[in-house]
């Protein structure tokens, strides 16, 4: 299987290669590094003149088929460059040329988890650059030279076999959300009932103007039908249209109409004159689900909480989040705590008022909890010793996506939202992210695996006993369970995985990416129709159930109309609503 990112056969390191007449080994070059950890900030510095030579090192061991010492020798390299996060933004195409070259390596040598995951982290680092630069500019670059489709295309090259491997080892990802939480185990069902029903908070932030888009309405008529079906049928939900809800109820709706920011006072030795100060004043709003979901938490009143996208929509009132959370917790065989106990809610609320304050007790404003500077792109210890199920996730064609996760309400949650929130703070290299939040925790998930070294590890492959490369406290769905898309949206990448019917929620993220405002429009619409249709079991025209909309005919007509107020937009939706080739 020739891999597209086999691209380095033509790119700037075949120069350096032919050029050089010199490699440094594996261990020479980490006691360089070692020397040159100071200026390394920016493509110039000394440390970046060595990497270059340490990427061409690396390419050369590669085509000798001497995997392991070319492996090495990246991970050197990467072990200094990416774990801090001012210092490997500054020279982000670097760290994504020695992350991508580091997934050739792993392709070759049959890890091919790794190899997706050193994708994924190229173009999170390359991905950056966009906020000042174009696509075309990644790719006339002097020093590294970044080509963003080729490696997305190498995603889409990967991920079949990988979703293959994830497949065969747990075959209930193949299956609709509620078909496979339907597997729990009877024990396992004693014991959630024994312990009781997780308060739930779903979260929404719909910060949109209403006079050029409904999808605020729909949204929260969608979250507010969902939930009364669910009360109706037996289950306990409320709902809530501002940041409070009710105690006591299994399934609340936490709903802001107005993306939130934490009200942070100045740290210890320090003034803001107001809350905003500590903000980015070009902070994007897509920042305010960290906020929510935070000041969620800080309250100590939930189990667990939920995230979910304004622009997504329920489909499924069968299944609540408690029954996702509830097969996490069998899958796992965990017997640690689903809900969140008192002592735990009090530490909660005093960290959270700590972070508040900046003093010197919180996580991730400058100072250190348990010994690892914020500044560093990775996990405390302890978050990774956590083997409970503490995170719900799930990743989409090309990597972890944000568009609905839940996280129970603990210590563990709490420890990593708020250094996701640390990023979003001015000055850090995160905030203008494309990707914003979902970039953080990207990193934060998956880079410190992906960049450690001893004990040998990193020369087998992720699976099921080292959890896929994710913190054991993660648990992983997979897209369609969590996260599929509509056909049009779905159509853009090879491995993003449209919704089928039976499907729990459908979700538009990059839709106005891909098509248009005027798409996306008639999309929400008719999504929304047809998805209240599916929650309340009103039948459609001709007295079946209403189906419309999984195949090409939805496609069609949400296409019907493209905008026309210039040629060179019309064709570009034109294009994005051309019907995917089966």
């Amino acid at each position: 299987m020739r891999m597209v990112f086999r691209c380095f056969e033509s790119s700037w390191l075949a120069t350096l290669f032919a050029c050089l007449c010199f490699s440094f080994m594996p261990r020479a070059l980490t006691i360089h590094i070692e020397e040159t950890e100071t200026g390394r900030r920016g493509c110039h510095s000394e440390f970046w003149v060595l990497a270059r030579s340490g990427l061409d090192a690396g390419e050369k061991l590669l085509q000798e088929g001497r995997l392991d010492e070319a492996q090495d020798t990246i991970l050197s390299l990467l072990s200094v460059a990416a774990v801090d996060p001012v210092a490997s933004f500054s020279c982000g195409l670097g760290v994504s040329a020695l992350f991508f070259l580091l997934a050739n390596i792993c392709f070759h040598a049959g890890l091919g988890l790794r190899a997706l995951q050193a994708v994924q982290l190229s173009i999170v680092f390359a991905a950056r650059e966009l906020q000042s630069k174009s696509v075309e500019d990644l790719q006339n670059d002097p020093i590294f030279p970044t080509h963003l489709r080729q490696l997305v295309a190498s995603v889409e090259q990967l991920k079949p076999s990988v979703e293959r491997k994830l497949e065969t080892g747990e075959p209930w990802r193949k299956l609709p959300a509620r078909v496979a939480v339907s597997s729990e185990s009877s024990s396992d069902s004693a014991h959630r009932e024994k312990e009781g029903e997780p308060s739930i908070a779903i979260v929404t932030v719909c910060d949109y103007d209403s006079s050029k888009t409904s999808l605020g309405t729909f949204s929260k008529n969608n979250r507010e039908t969902y939930l009364h079906v669910r009360e109706a049928a037996g289950g306990k939900a409320s709902v809530s249209s501002s940041s409070s809800s009710r105690r006591g109820q299994t399934e609340s709706l936490v709903f802001y109409e107005m993306s939130p920011q934490l009200p942070l006072e100045a740290p210890e030795g320090q003034i803001l004159h107001s809350s905003s100060e500590a903000y980015d004043l070009r902070r994007p709003l897509a920042w305010g689900k960290i906020d929510g979901l935070v000041s969620a938490i800080g309250e100590g009143r939930f189990d667990w909480v939920v995230w979910v996208d304004c622009d997504t929509f329920f489909l499924d009132p069968e299944i609540g989040f408690g029954d996702l959370i509830g097969f996490a917790f069998s899958q796992k065989g965990s017997k640690s705590q689903m809900r969140v106990g008192e002592e735990e809610r009090e530490k909660v609320r005093g960290m959270y008022r700590d972070y508040l304050k900046g003093t010197p007790e919180s996580e991730c404003r400058g100072v250190r909890e348990t010994g690892s500077d914020c500044g560093v792109l990775g996990l405390p210890e302890d978050l990774w010793r956590e083997t409970g199920p503490q995170a719900l996730i799930s990743e989409d064609g090309l990597m972890v996506n944000t568009g609905v996760f839940a996280m129970r309400a603990g210590l563990w949650s709490l420890r990593f939202l708020l250094r996701v929130h640390a990023a979003s703070l001015k000055g850090q290299p995160l905030v203008m992210h494309p990707w914003w939040e979902q970039a953080a925790m990207t990193l934060l998930l998956t880079l410190p695996q992906a960049v450690k070294r001893g004990g040998g590890q990193e020369k087998s492959d992720y699976s099921a006993a080292t959890n896929w490369g994710y913190p054991p406290a993660v648990f992983l769905f997979s897209q369609r369970q969590m996260n599929p898309y509509p056909h049009l949206i779905a159509s853009q990448m090879g491995t993003h995985v449209a919704a089928e019917r039976g499907d729990f929620v459908i979700s538009f993220s990059g839709c106005k990416t891909y098509t248009s405002p005027e798409v996306c429009e008639e999309l929400f619409r008719s999504h929304f129709a047809r998805g209240q249709r599916m929650l309340t079991g009103e039948r459609g025209e001709g007295g079946g159930e209403a189906e419309e909309g999984w195949g090409n005919k939805h496609v069609r007509r949400a296409c019907r109309r493209p905008p026309a107020a210039n040629e060179g937009e019309k064709e570009r939706v034109e294009n994005s609503c051309s019907l995917p080739q089966n």
